[in-house]
């Protein structure tokens, strides 16, 4: 439900519900006071009020920490100088395997007295081109190639293939996720990271890249790379991302995030505390996680607490209180 919306249905029906403060005293701060709305099941429907229960979970610690997607060019032009490399190399190997048997056979013909030996000379003049010829293009086949394993690691060996997973990266269909490699061990066998890009969160489908970490030398900063086929990326694009930590785990209550209300630096929710009355209760120690966050609170557990319509539920607790100070 749009912000838009919400607003909308709230001046609509702020008219016709009633709704109750009632003023509690704490056990622990007598001076603690508790709203408590009362909105009957058509207001609640009219609202568009959604409930889950608190349920405890056990969760991977996460490391929130930085990415990209990988920006491809120099791969590709990396990849174009390879191929035309290895067709050369393959060539001069070929003009050398074939002088090699032609020397051969005018080796055999002159012992046979067949060939004179003079066009021995020649073509052993042919082979020894042809010889130093395989070995200038080995040499700089190789030389191209582990200056850019220093560089892309195995990726090198990706890009200077003709076929193969190459040709998914050429054509937009899969991409490269750089990640910035945390100084704990992470959970390797993960297949969806929860990302953050352009003020939205999204669990993206990815996989590992084993054994292909990169180094920047300009930032001194070692990246993990992790394949994915999500289209809402573009190259050269940043995010935010949770990282799950290997061999360490807490647990705790999941509290889904649209449930938590944030104000003035407070966390809270609103819990449902029987079929027509709610009321708010602040939690401290928020941990946020992917599934939204983790807390350690008793009074949370078992309860149900709203996941939609959350911020309704502010806005006329604000309005009843508003609406009591104009009384007094």
């Amino acid at each position: 439900m749009s912000f838009k919306f919400q607003a909308l249905v709230l001046l609509f029906i702020l008219p016709f519900f009633q709704y109750a403060i009632a003023e509690t005293t704490d056990a622990e701060d007598e001076e603690t006071v508790i709203s408590v709305i009362e909105l009957d099941s058509v207001m609640q429907e009219k609202m568009g009020l959604e409930t889950t229960t608190v349920r405890p979970v056990t969760q991977p610690v996460y490391q929130t920490t930085y990415g990209k997607v990988l920006d491809l060019t120099p791969l590709l032009n990396f990849r174009r100088d390879c191929l035309i490399n290895k067709t050369k190399l393959h060539e001069a190997r070929q003009q050398f395997n074939l002088s090699q048997k032609a020397l051969k056979r005018l080796e055999q013909m002159v012992k046979n007295k067949a060939a004179s030996s003079r066009k021995l000379e020649q073509q052993h003049r042919q082979w020894l081109a042809n010889q130093a010829l395989l070995q200038q293009s080995q040499i700089k086949y190789t030389s191209l190639l582990a200056e850019s394993h220093l560089r892309w690691n195995r990726l090198a060996d990706i890009f200077c293939q003709p076929q193969g997973w190459v040709n998914e990266l050429l054509s937009g269909k899969d991409k490269i996720l750089a990640i910035t490699k945390p100084n704990n061990d992470i959970v390797t066998t993960i297949d969806s990271l929860q990302l953050s890009f352009n003020q939205n969160e999204q669990a993206v489908s990815v996989q590992l890249l084993d054994n292909i970490d990169l180094f920047d030398p300009v930032n001194q900063t070692t990246y993990l790379l992790y394949k994915t086929s999500t289209q809402q990326l573009h190259p050269g694009q940043h995010f935010s991302v949770y990282l799950p930590l290997a061999n360490d785990s807490h647990s705790g209550l999941l509290i889904p995030k649209n449930s938590v209300i944030w104000h003035l630096g407070q966390a809270f929710v609103y819990i449902k505390v029987d079929q027509e009355h709610f009321q708010h209760l602040t939690i401290e120690q928020v941990i946020p996680i992917p599934q939204g966050y983790l807390v350690n609170d008793d009074r949370l557990a078992g309860k149900e607490i709203v996941v939609t319509g959350a911020q309704l539920l502010l806005s006329v607790e604000f309005r009843s209180q508003i609406a009591d100070e104009d009384d007094d």
